[in-house]
């Protein structure tokens, strides 16, 4: 069975390095989403373990890469547009097959929901959260999730924030309410981090809202199909080498495959 993934794999490299010539230079963008990527304080580069599998799949490929740092929103829009070749990190959505190619998921994660340390939420449904106030992130994927979670069955109400950060500090600071009636929601690893790194204080993890998983999107204004191929069979060949998971190893996060 090793032999056979060796000589699959081998066959990849091989595929590769064939089909160079159809990748030059591509331009990603991202938002700064610790622990996954953000710009380095001391240098300006843009880095973390997302970056480090995008440019891996780029050296596979031959092709010079670059990543710049936007918020979402904009990051998102100059994808979409076609102004860039790709975005990271990114989910899978039906409706963003619209406009971008998505490659293989690499990176597992959550939605998760953080309370203040008094809070007994354990949530099961939506009507679980009638009366709560619900800090998110937005507008931005988490955010959409959740105002179509309280659509769907709750009195609950979303609180659209500028940062992960700030709806943190705003739940700690008693700005939802009560232990009660507030709780966020946001990336469980990105919340995580930011309780340790931030210093904040009376909050806890209580639970996942959903499972999700992060890959890369390229812009189908932009890239050609077969270089999204190319794209994506070389992350694939990594991911079976091992190189994604040893990457992802690094910073205490968990691989996909």
């Amino acid at each position: 069975m090793n032999r056979r993934r060796s000589l699959f794999v081998a066959a990849l490299v091989s595929f590769f390095g064939y089909n160079a010539a159809l990748a030059t230079e591509l331009r990603f963008v991202t938002e700064p989403l610790h622990p996954f990527v953000t710009e380095s304080a001391v240098t300006g580069q843009v880095v973390g373990p997302v970056a480090e599998i995008l440019q891996a799949v780029c050296d596979r490929i031959h092709a010079s890469c670059s990543l710049e740092v936007f918020p979402w929103r904009r990051a998102y829009i100059m994808a979409e547009r076609g102004e860039v070749d790709g975005i990271i990190p990114f989910f899978h959505t039906v409706e963003r097959e619209k406009n971008f190619y998505i490659s293989d998921m690499v990176v597992e994660s959550a939605f998760s929901f953080f309370t203040l340390n008094a809070s007994n939420l354990k949530y099961s449904q939506p009507r679980d959260l009638d009366g709560y106030t619900v800090g998110v992130y937005g507008p931005s994927g988490i955010s959409s999730t959740v105002e179509t979670l309280l659509k769907s069955g709750s009195t609950g109400k979303a609180d659209i924030a500028i940062s992960n950060v700030r709806v943190l500090r705003m739940l700690a600071g008693g700005r939802y309410g009560t232990a009660d009636t507030a709780v966020a929601v946001m990336n469980r690893d990105v919340g995580l981090h930011l309780l340790k790194t931030e210093g904040i204080q009376g909050i806890k993890w209580a639970g996942d809202l959903q499972k999700i998983n992060y890959g890369i999107g390229l812009s189908r204004k932009k890239v050609k199909e077969e270089q999204f191929h190319q794209f994506n069979d070389a992350l694939r060949a990594l991911m079976l080498e091992g190189k994604i998971r040893m990457i992802l190893d690094k910073y205490g996060l968990k691989s996909t495959g």
